[in-house]
């Protein structure tokens, strides 16, 4: 019997291509990239208010409001953003960031992904109006515009919602950075993978755990028989055997044409 899997809530889960899972898990690397690269038009959107202070402007952060767009704007292009889920099951997660459910999902604990205090992370909002950033003229210091430009990061128009997310960012010129190992807790493969892809990603992840002394577990997404939705389980389920995988005895499937047209199921 296939045992359904039971992930802990502090696990957070990054949706991916099969090309790129064994750099992924033996290099210990994941891509950060800045917001330009996503594939949202508004990301990064935001309202800029700016009102005017009476106080003398050569003592304060900034003089013009141009200034303050320009700040926004390189600090913007500075910051590096890597993006989680906090659900492994999404359809359309697995549609299109783990290509077209052929892919995987790895399992990653949060606490321990990076050990570096630069990362910032924290949940996506999600709204349907852009973040505002205020600003008062000559007097709004940087380390208030700093926190400010941080909702941005983390801001979404509400039709993304159904992702989840949870961002990890900073800023850095580095797009490939290094995760700790040991956060890595397992690897989901995709309803629709291969049984060939399947066997070479047990058979590489059984190797890298002897090697490194990991413990990588590997499990399947499975979609449901009863509802539209994906569950996971430890091992691999085919369609054509779910039922058989539970229970041990399964009723012969009578279509109904047959009644009625089979002389041995006749009763007299």
């Amino acid at each position: 019997m296939a045992n359904k899997v039971i992930l802990d809530q502090d696990l957070i889960f990054k949706y991916g291509k099969l090309d790129y899972l064994q750099t992924t898990i033996s290099e210990s690397t994941l891509k950060f990239s800045n917001a330009t690269e996503f594939n949202d038009s508004f990301e990064n959107k935001y309202q800029l208010r700016i009102s005017r202070s009476r106080r003398p402007i050569d003592i304060y952060d900034f003089g013009r409001a141009r200034s303050v767009y320009e700040e926004i704007k390189e600090h913007l292009e500075r910051t590096k953003i890597c993006c989680f889920s906090k659900d492994p099951t999404l359809p359309l997660m697995w549609a299109h960031y783990a290509a077209n459910h052929t892919g995987v999902c790895y399992c990653f604990k949060q606490g321990d992904l990076f050990d570096s205090k630069s990362y910032k992370s924290d949940q996506v909002r999600y709204s349907s109006v852009p973040p505002k950033i205020y600003v008062i003229e000559n007097e709004t210091r940087k380390f208030s515009l700093k926190k400010q430009i941080f909702d941005t990061i983390l801001t979404k128009s509400s039709v993304w919602q159904y992702e989840q997310e949870l961002r990890f960012f900073l800023e850095s010129k580095d797009s490939i950075h290094h995760y700790d190992r040991g956060a890595l807790e397992a690897v989901i493969l995709g309803c629709k993978m291969d049984n060939e892809s399947i066997a070479k990603t047990t058979e590489f992840i059984r190797e890298h755990n002897k090697k490194k002394g990991a413990s990588v577990s590997v499990y399947h997404a499975v979609e449901s028989e009863d509802f539209y939705e994906l569950k996971i389980f430890e091992k691999n389920i085919k369609k054509d055997r779910f039922y058989s995988d539970f229970f041990d005895e399964v009723p012969p499937l009578v279509m109904p044409e047959q009644i009625g047209s089979d002389e041995s199921a006749m009763v007299d």
